[in-house]
């Protein structure tokens, strides 16, 4: 009747365990699907932004601070999402392995993917539809990865010694 830390295996609001067959979950799959677009998107992103250049007025003595600073956090925002997609897409390959290291990895590049993107969009570097897409797609990757059929299947393939 009480809540308590105690697990009680007839608990109506408990689901069962899962039943894991031989191939990969479809969350797991589901998120690295997620994570590979929102890498290329991020790919995309980081190419756009290193192509182009200051909106204003290159030529404005008096824009000389602004442009700098505009200039260096687009560098900063363009080259953190490309090495980001590249790391993410690389570590979200061993998924399908159910490699535990691999699932953590993923998770902290995809919050330092989401981090820069929101921190990109207050500093007016991105716009913020191709900026709130990734952090969207990362963030239903990350809810994905860590399902209950993702839990299990990277218990089971690999376990803590």
């Amino acid at each position: 009747m009480f809540p308590t830390f105690v697990a009680d295996p007839n608990d109506p609001n408990r689901r069962p365990v899962i039943e894991l067959g031989e191939d990969w979950p479809a969350n797991l799959r589901t998120s690295f699907y997620l994570a590979c677009s929102a890498s290329v998107v991020m790919l995309v992103v980081g190419m756009v932004l290193l192509s182009k250049g200051f909106p204003g007025d290159p030529a404005d003595p008096a824009l000389e601070e602004v442009r700098r600073f505009y200039m260096t956090n687009m560098r900063i925002t363009a080259l953190g999402n490309m090495v980001l997609a590249l790391g993410l897409t690389s570590v979200a390959s061993y998924f399908r392995r159910g490699s535990r290291l691999a699932r953590n990895i993923a998770a902290g590049l995809a919050a330092l993917a989401i981090f820069l993107n929101v921190a990109a969009v207050l500093f007016r570097v991105t716009a913020l539809a191709l900026s709130m897409l990734i952090v969207v797609l990362l963030a239903f990757s990350l809810l994905f990865l860590f399902r209950r059929d993702s839990n299990a299947y990277i218990e089971r393939e690999s376990p803590k010694f």
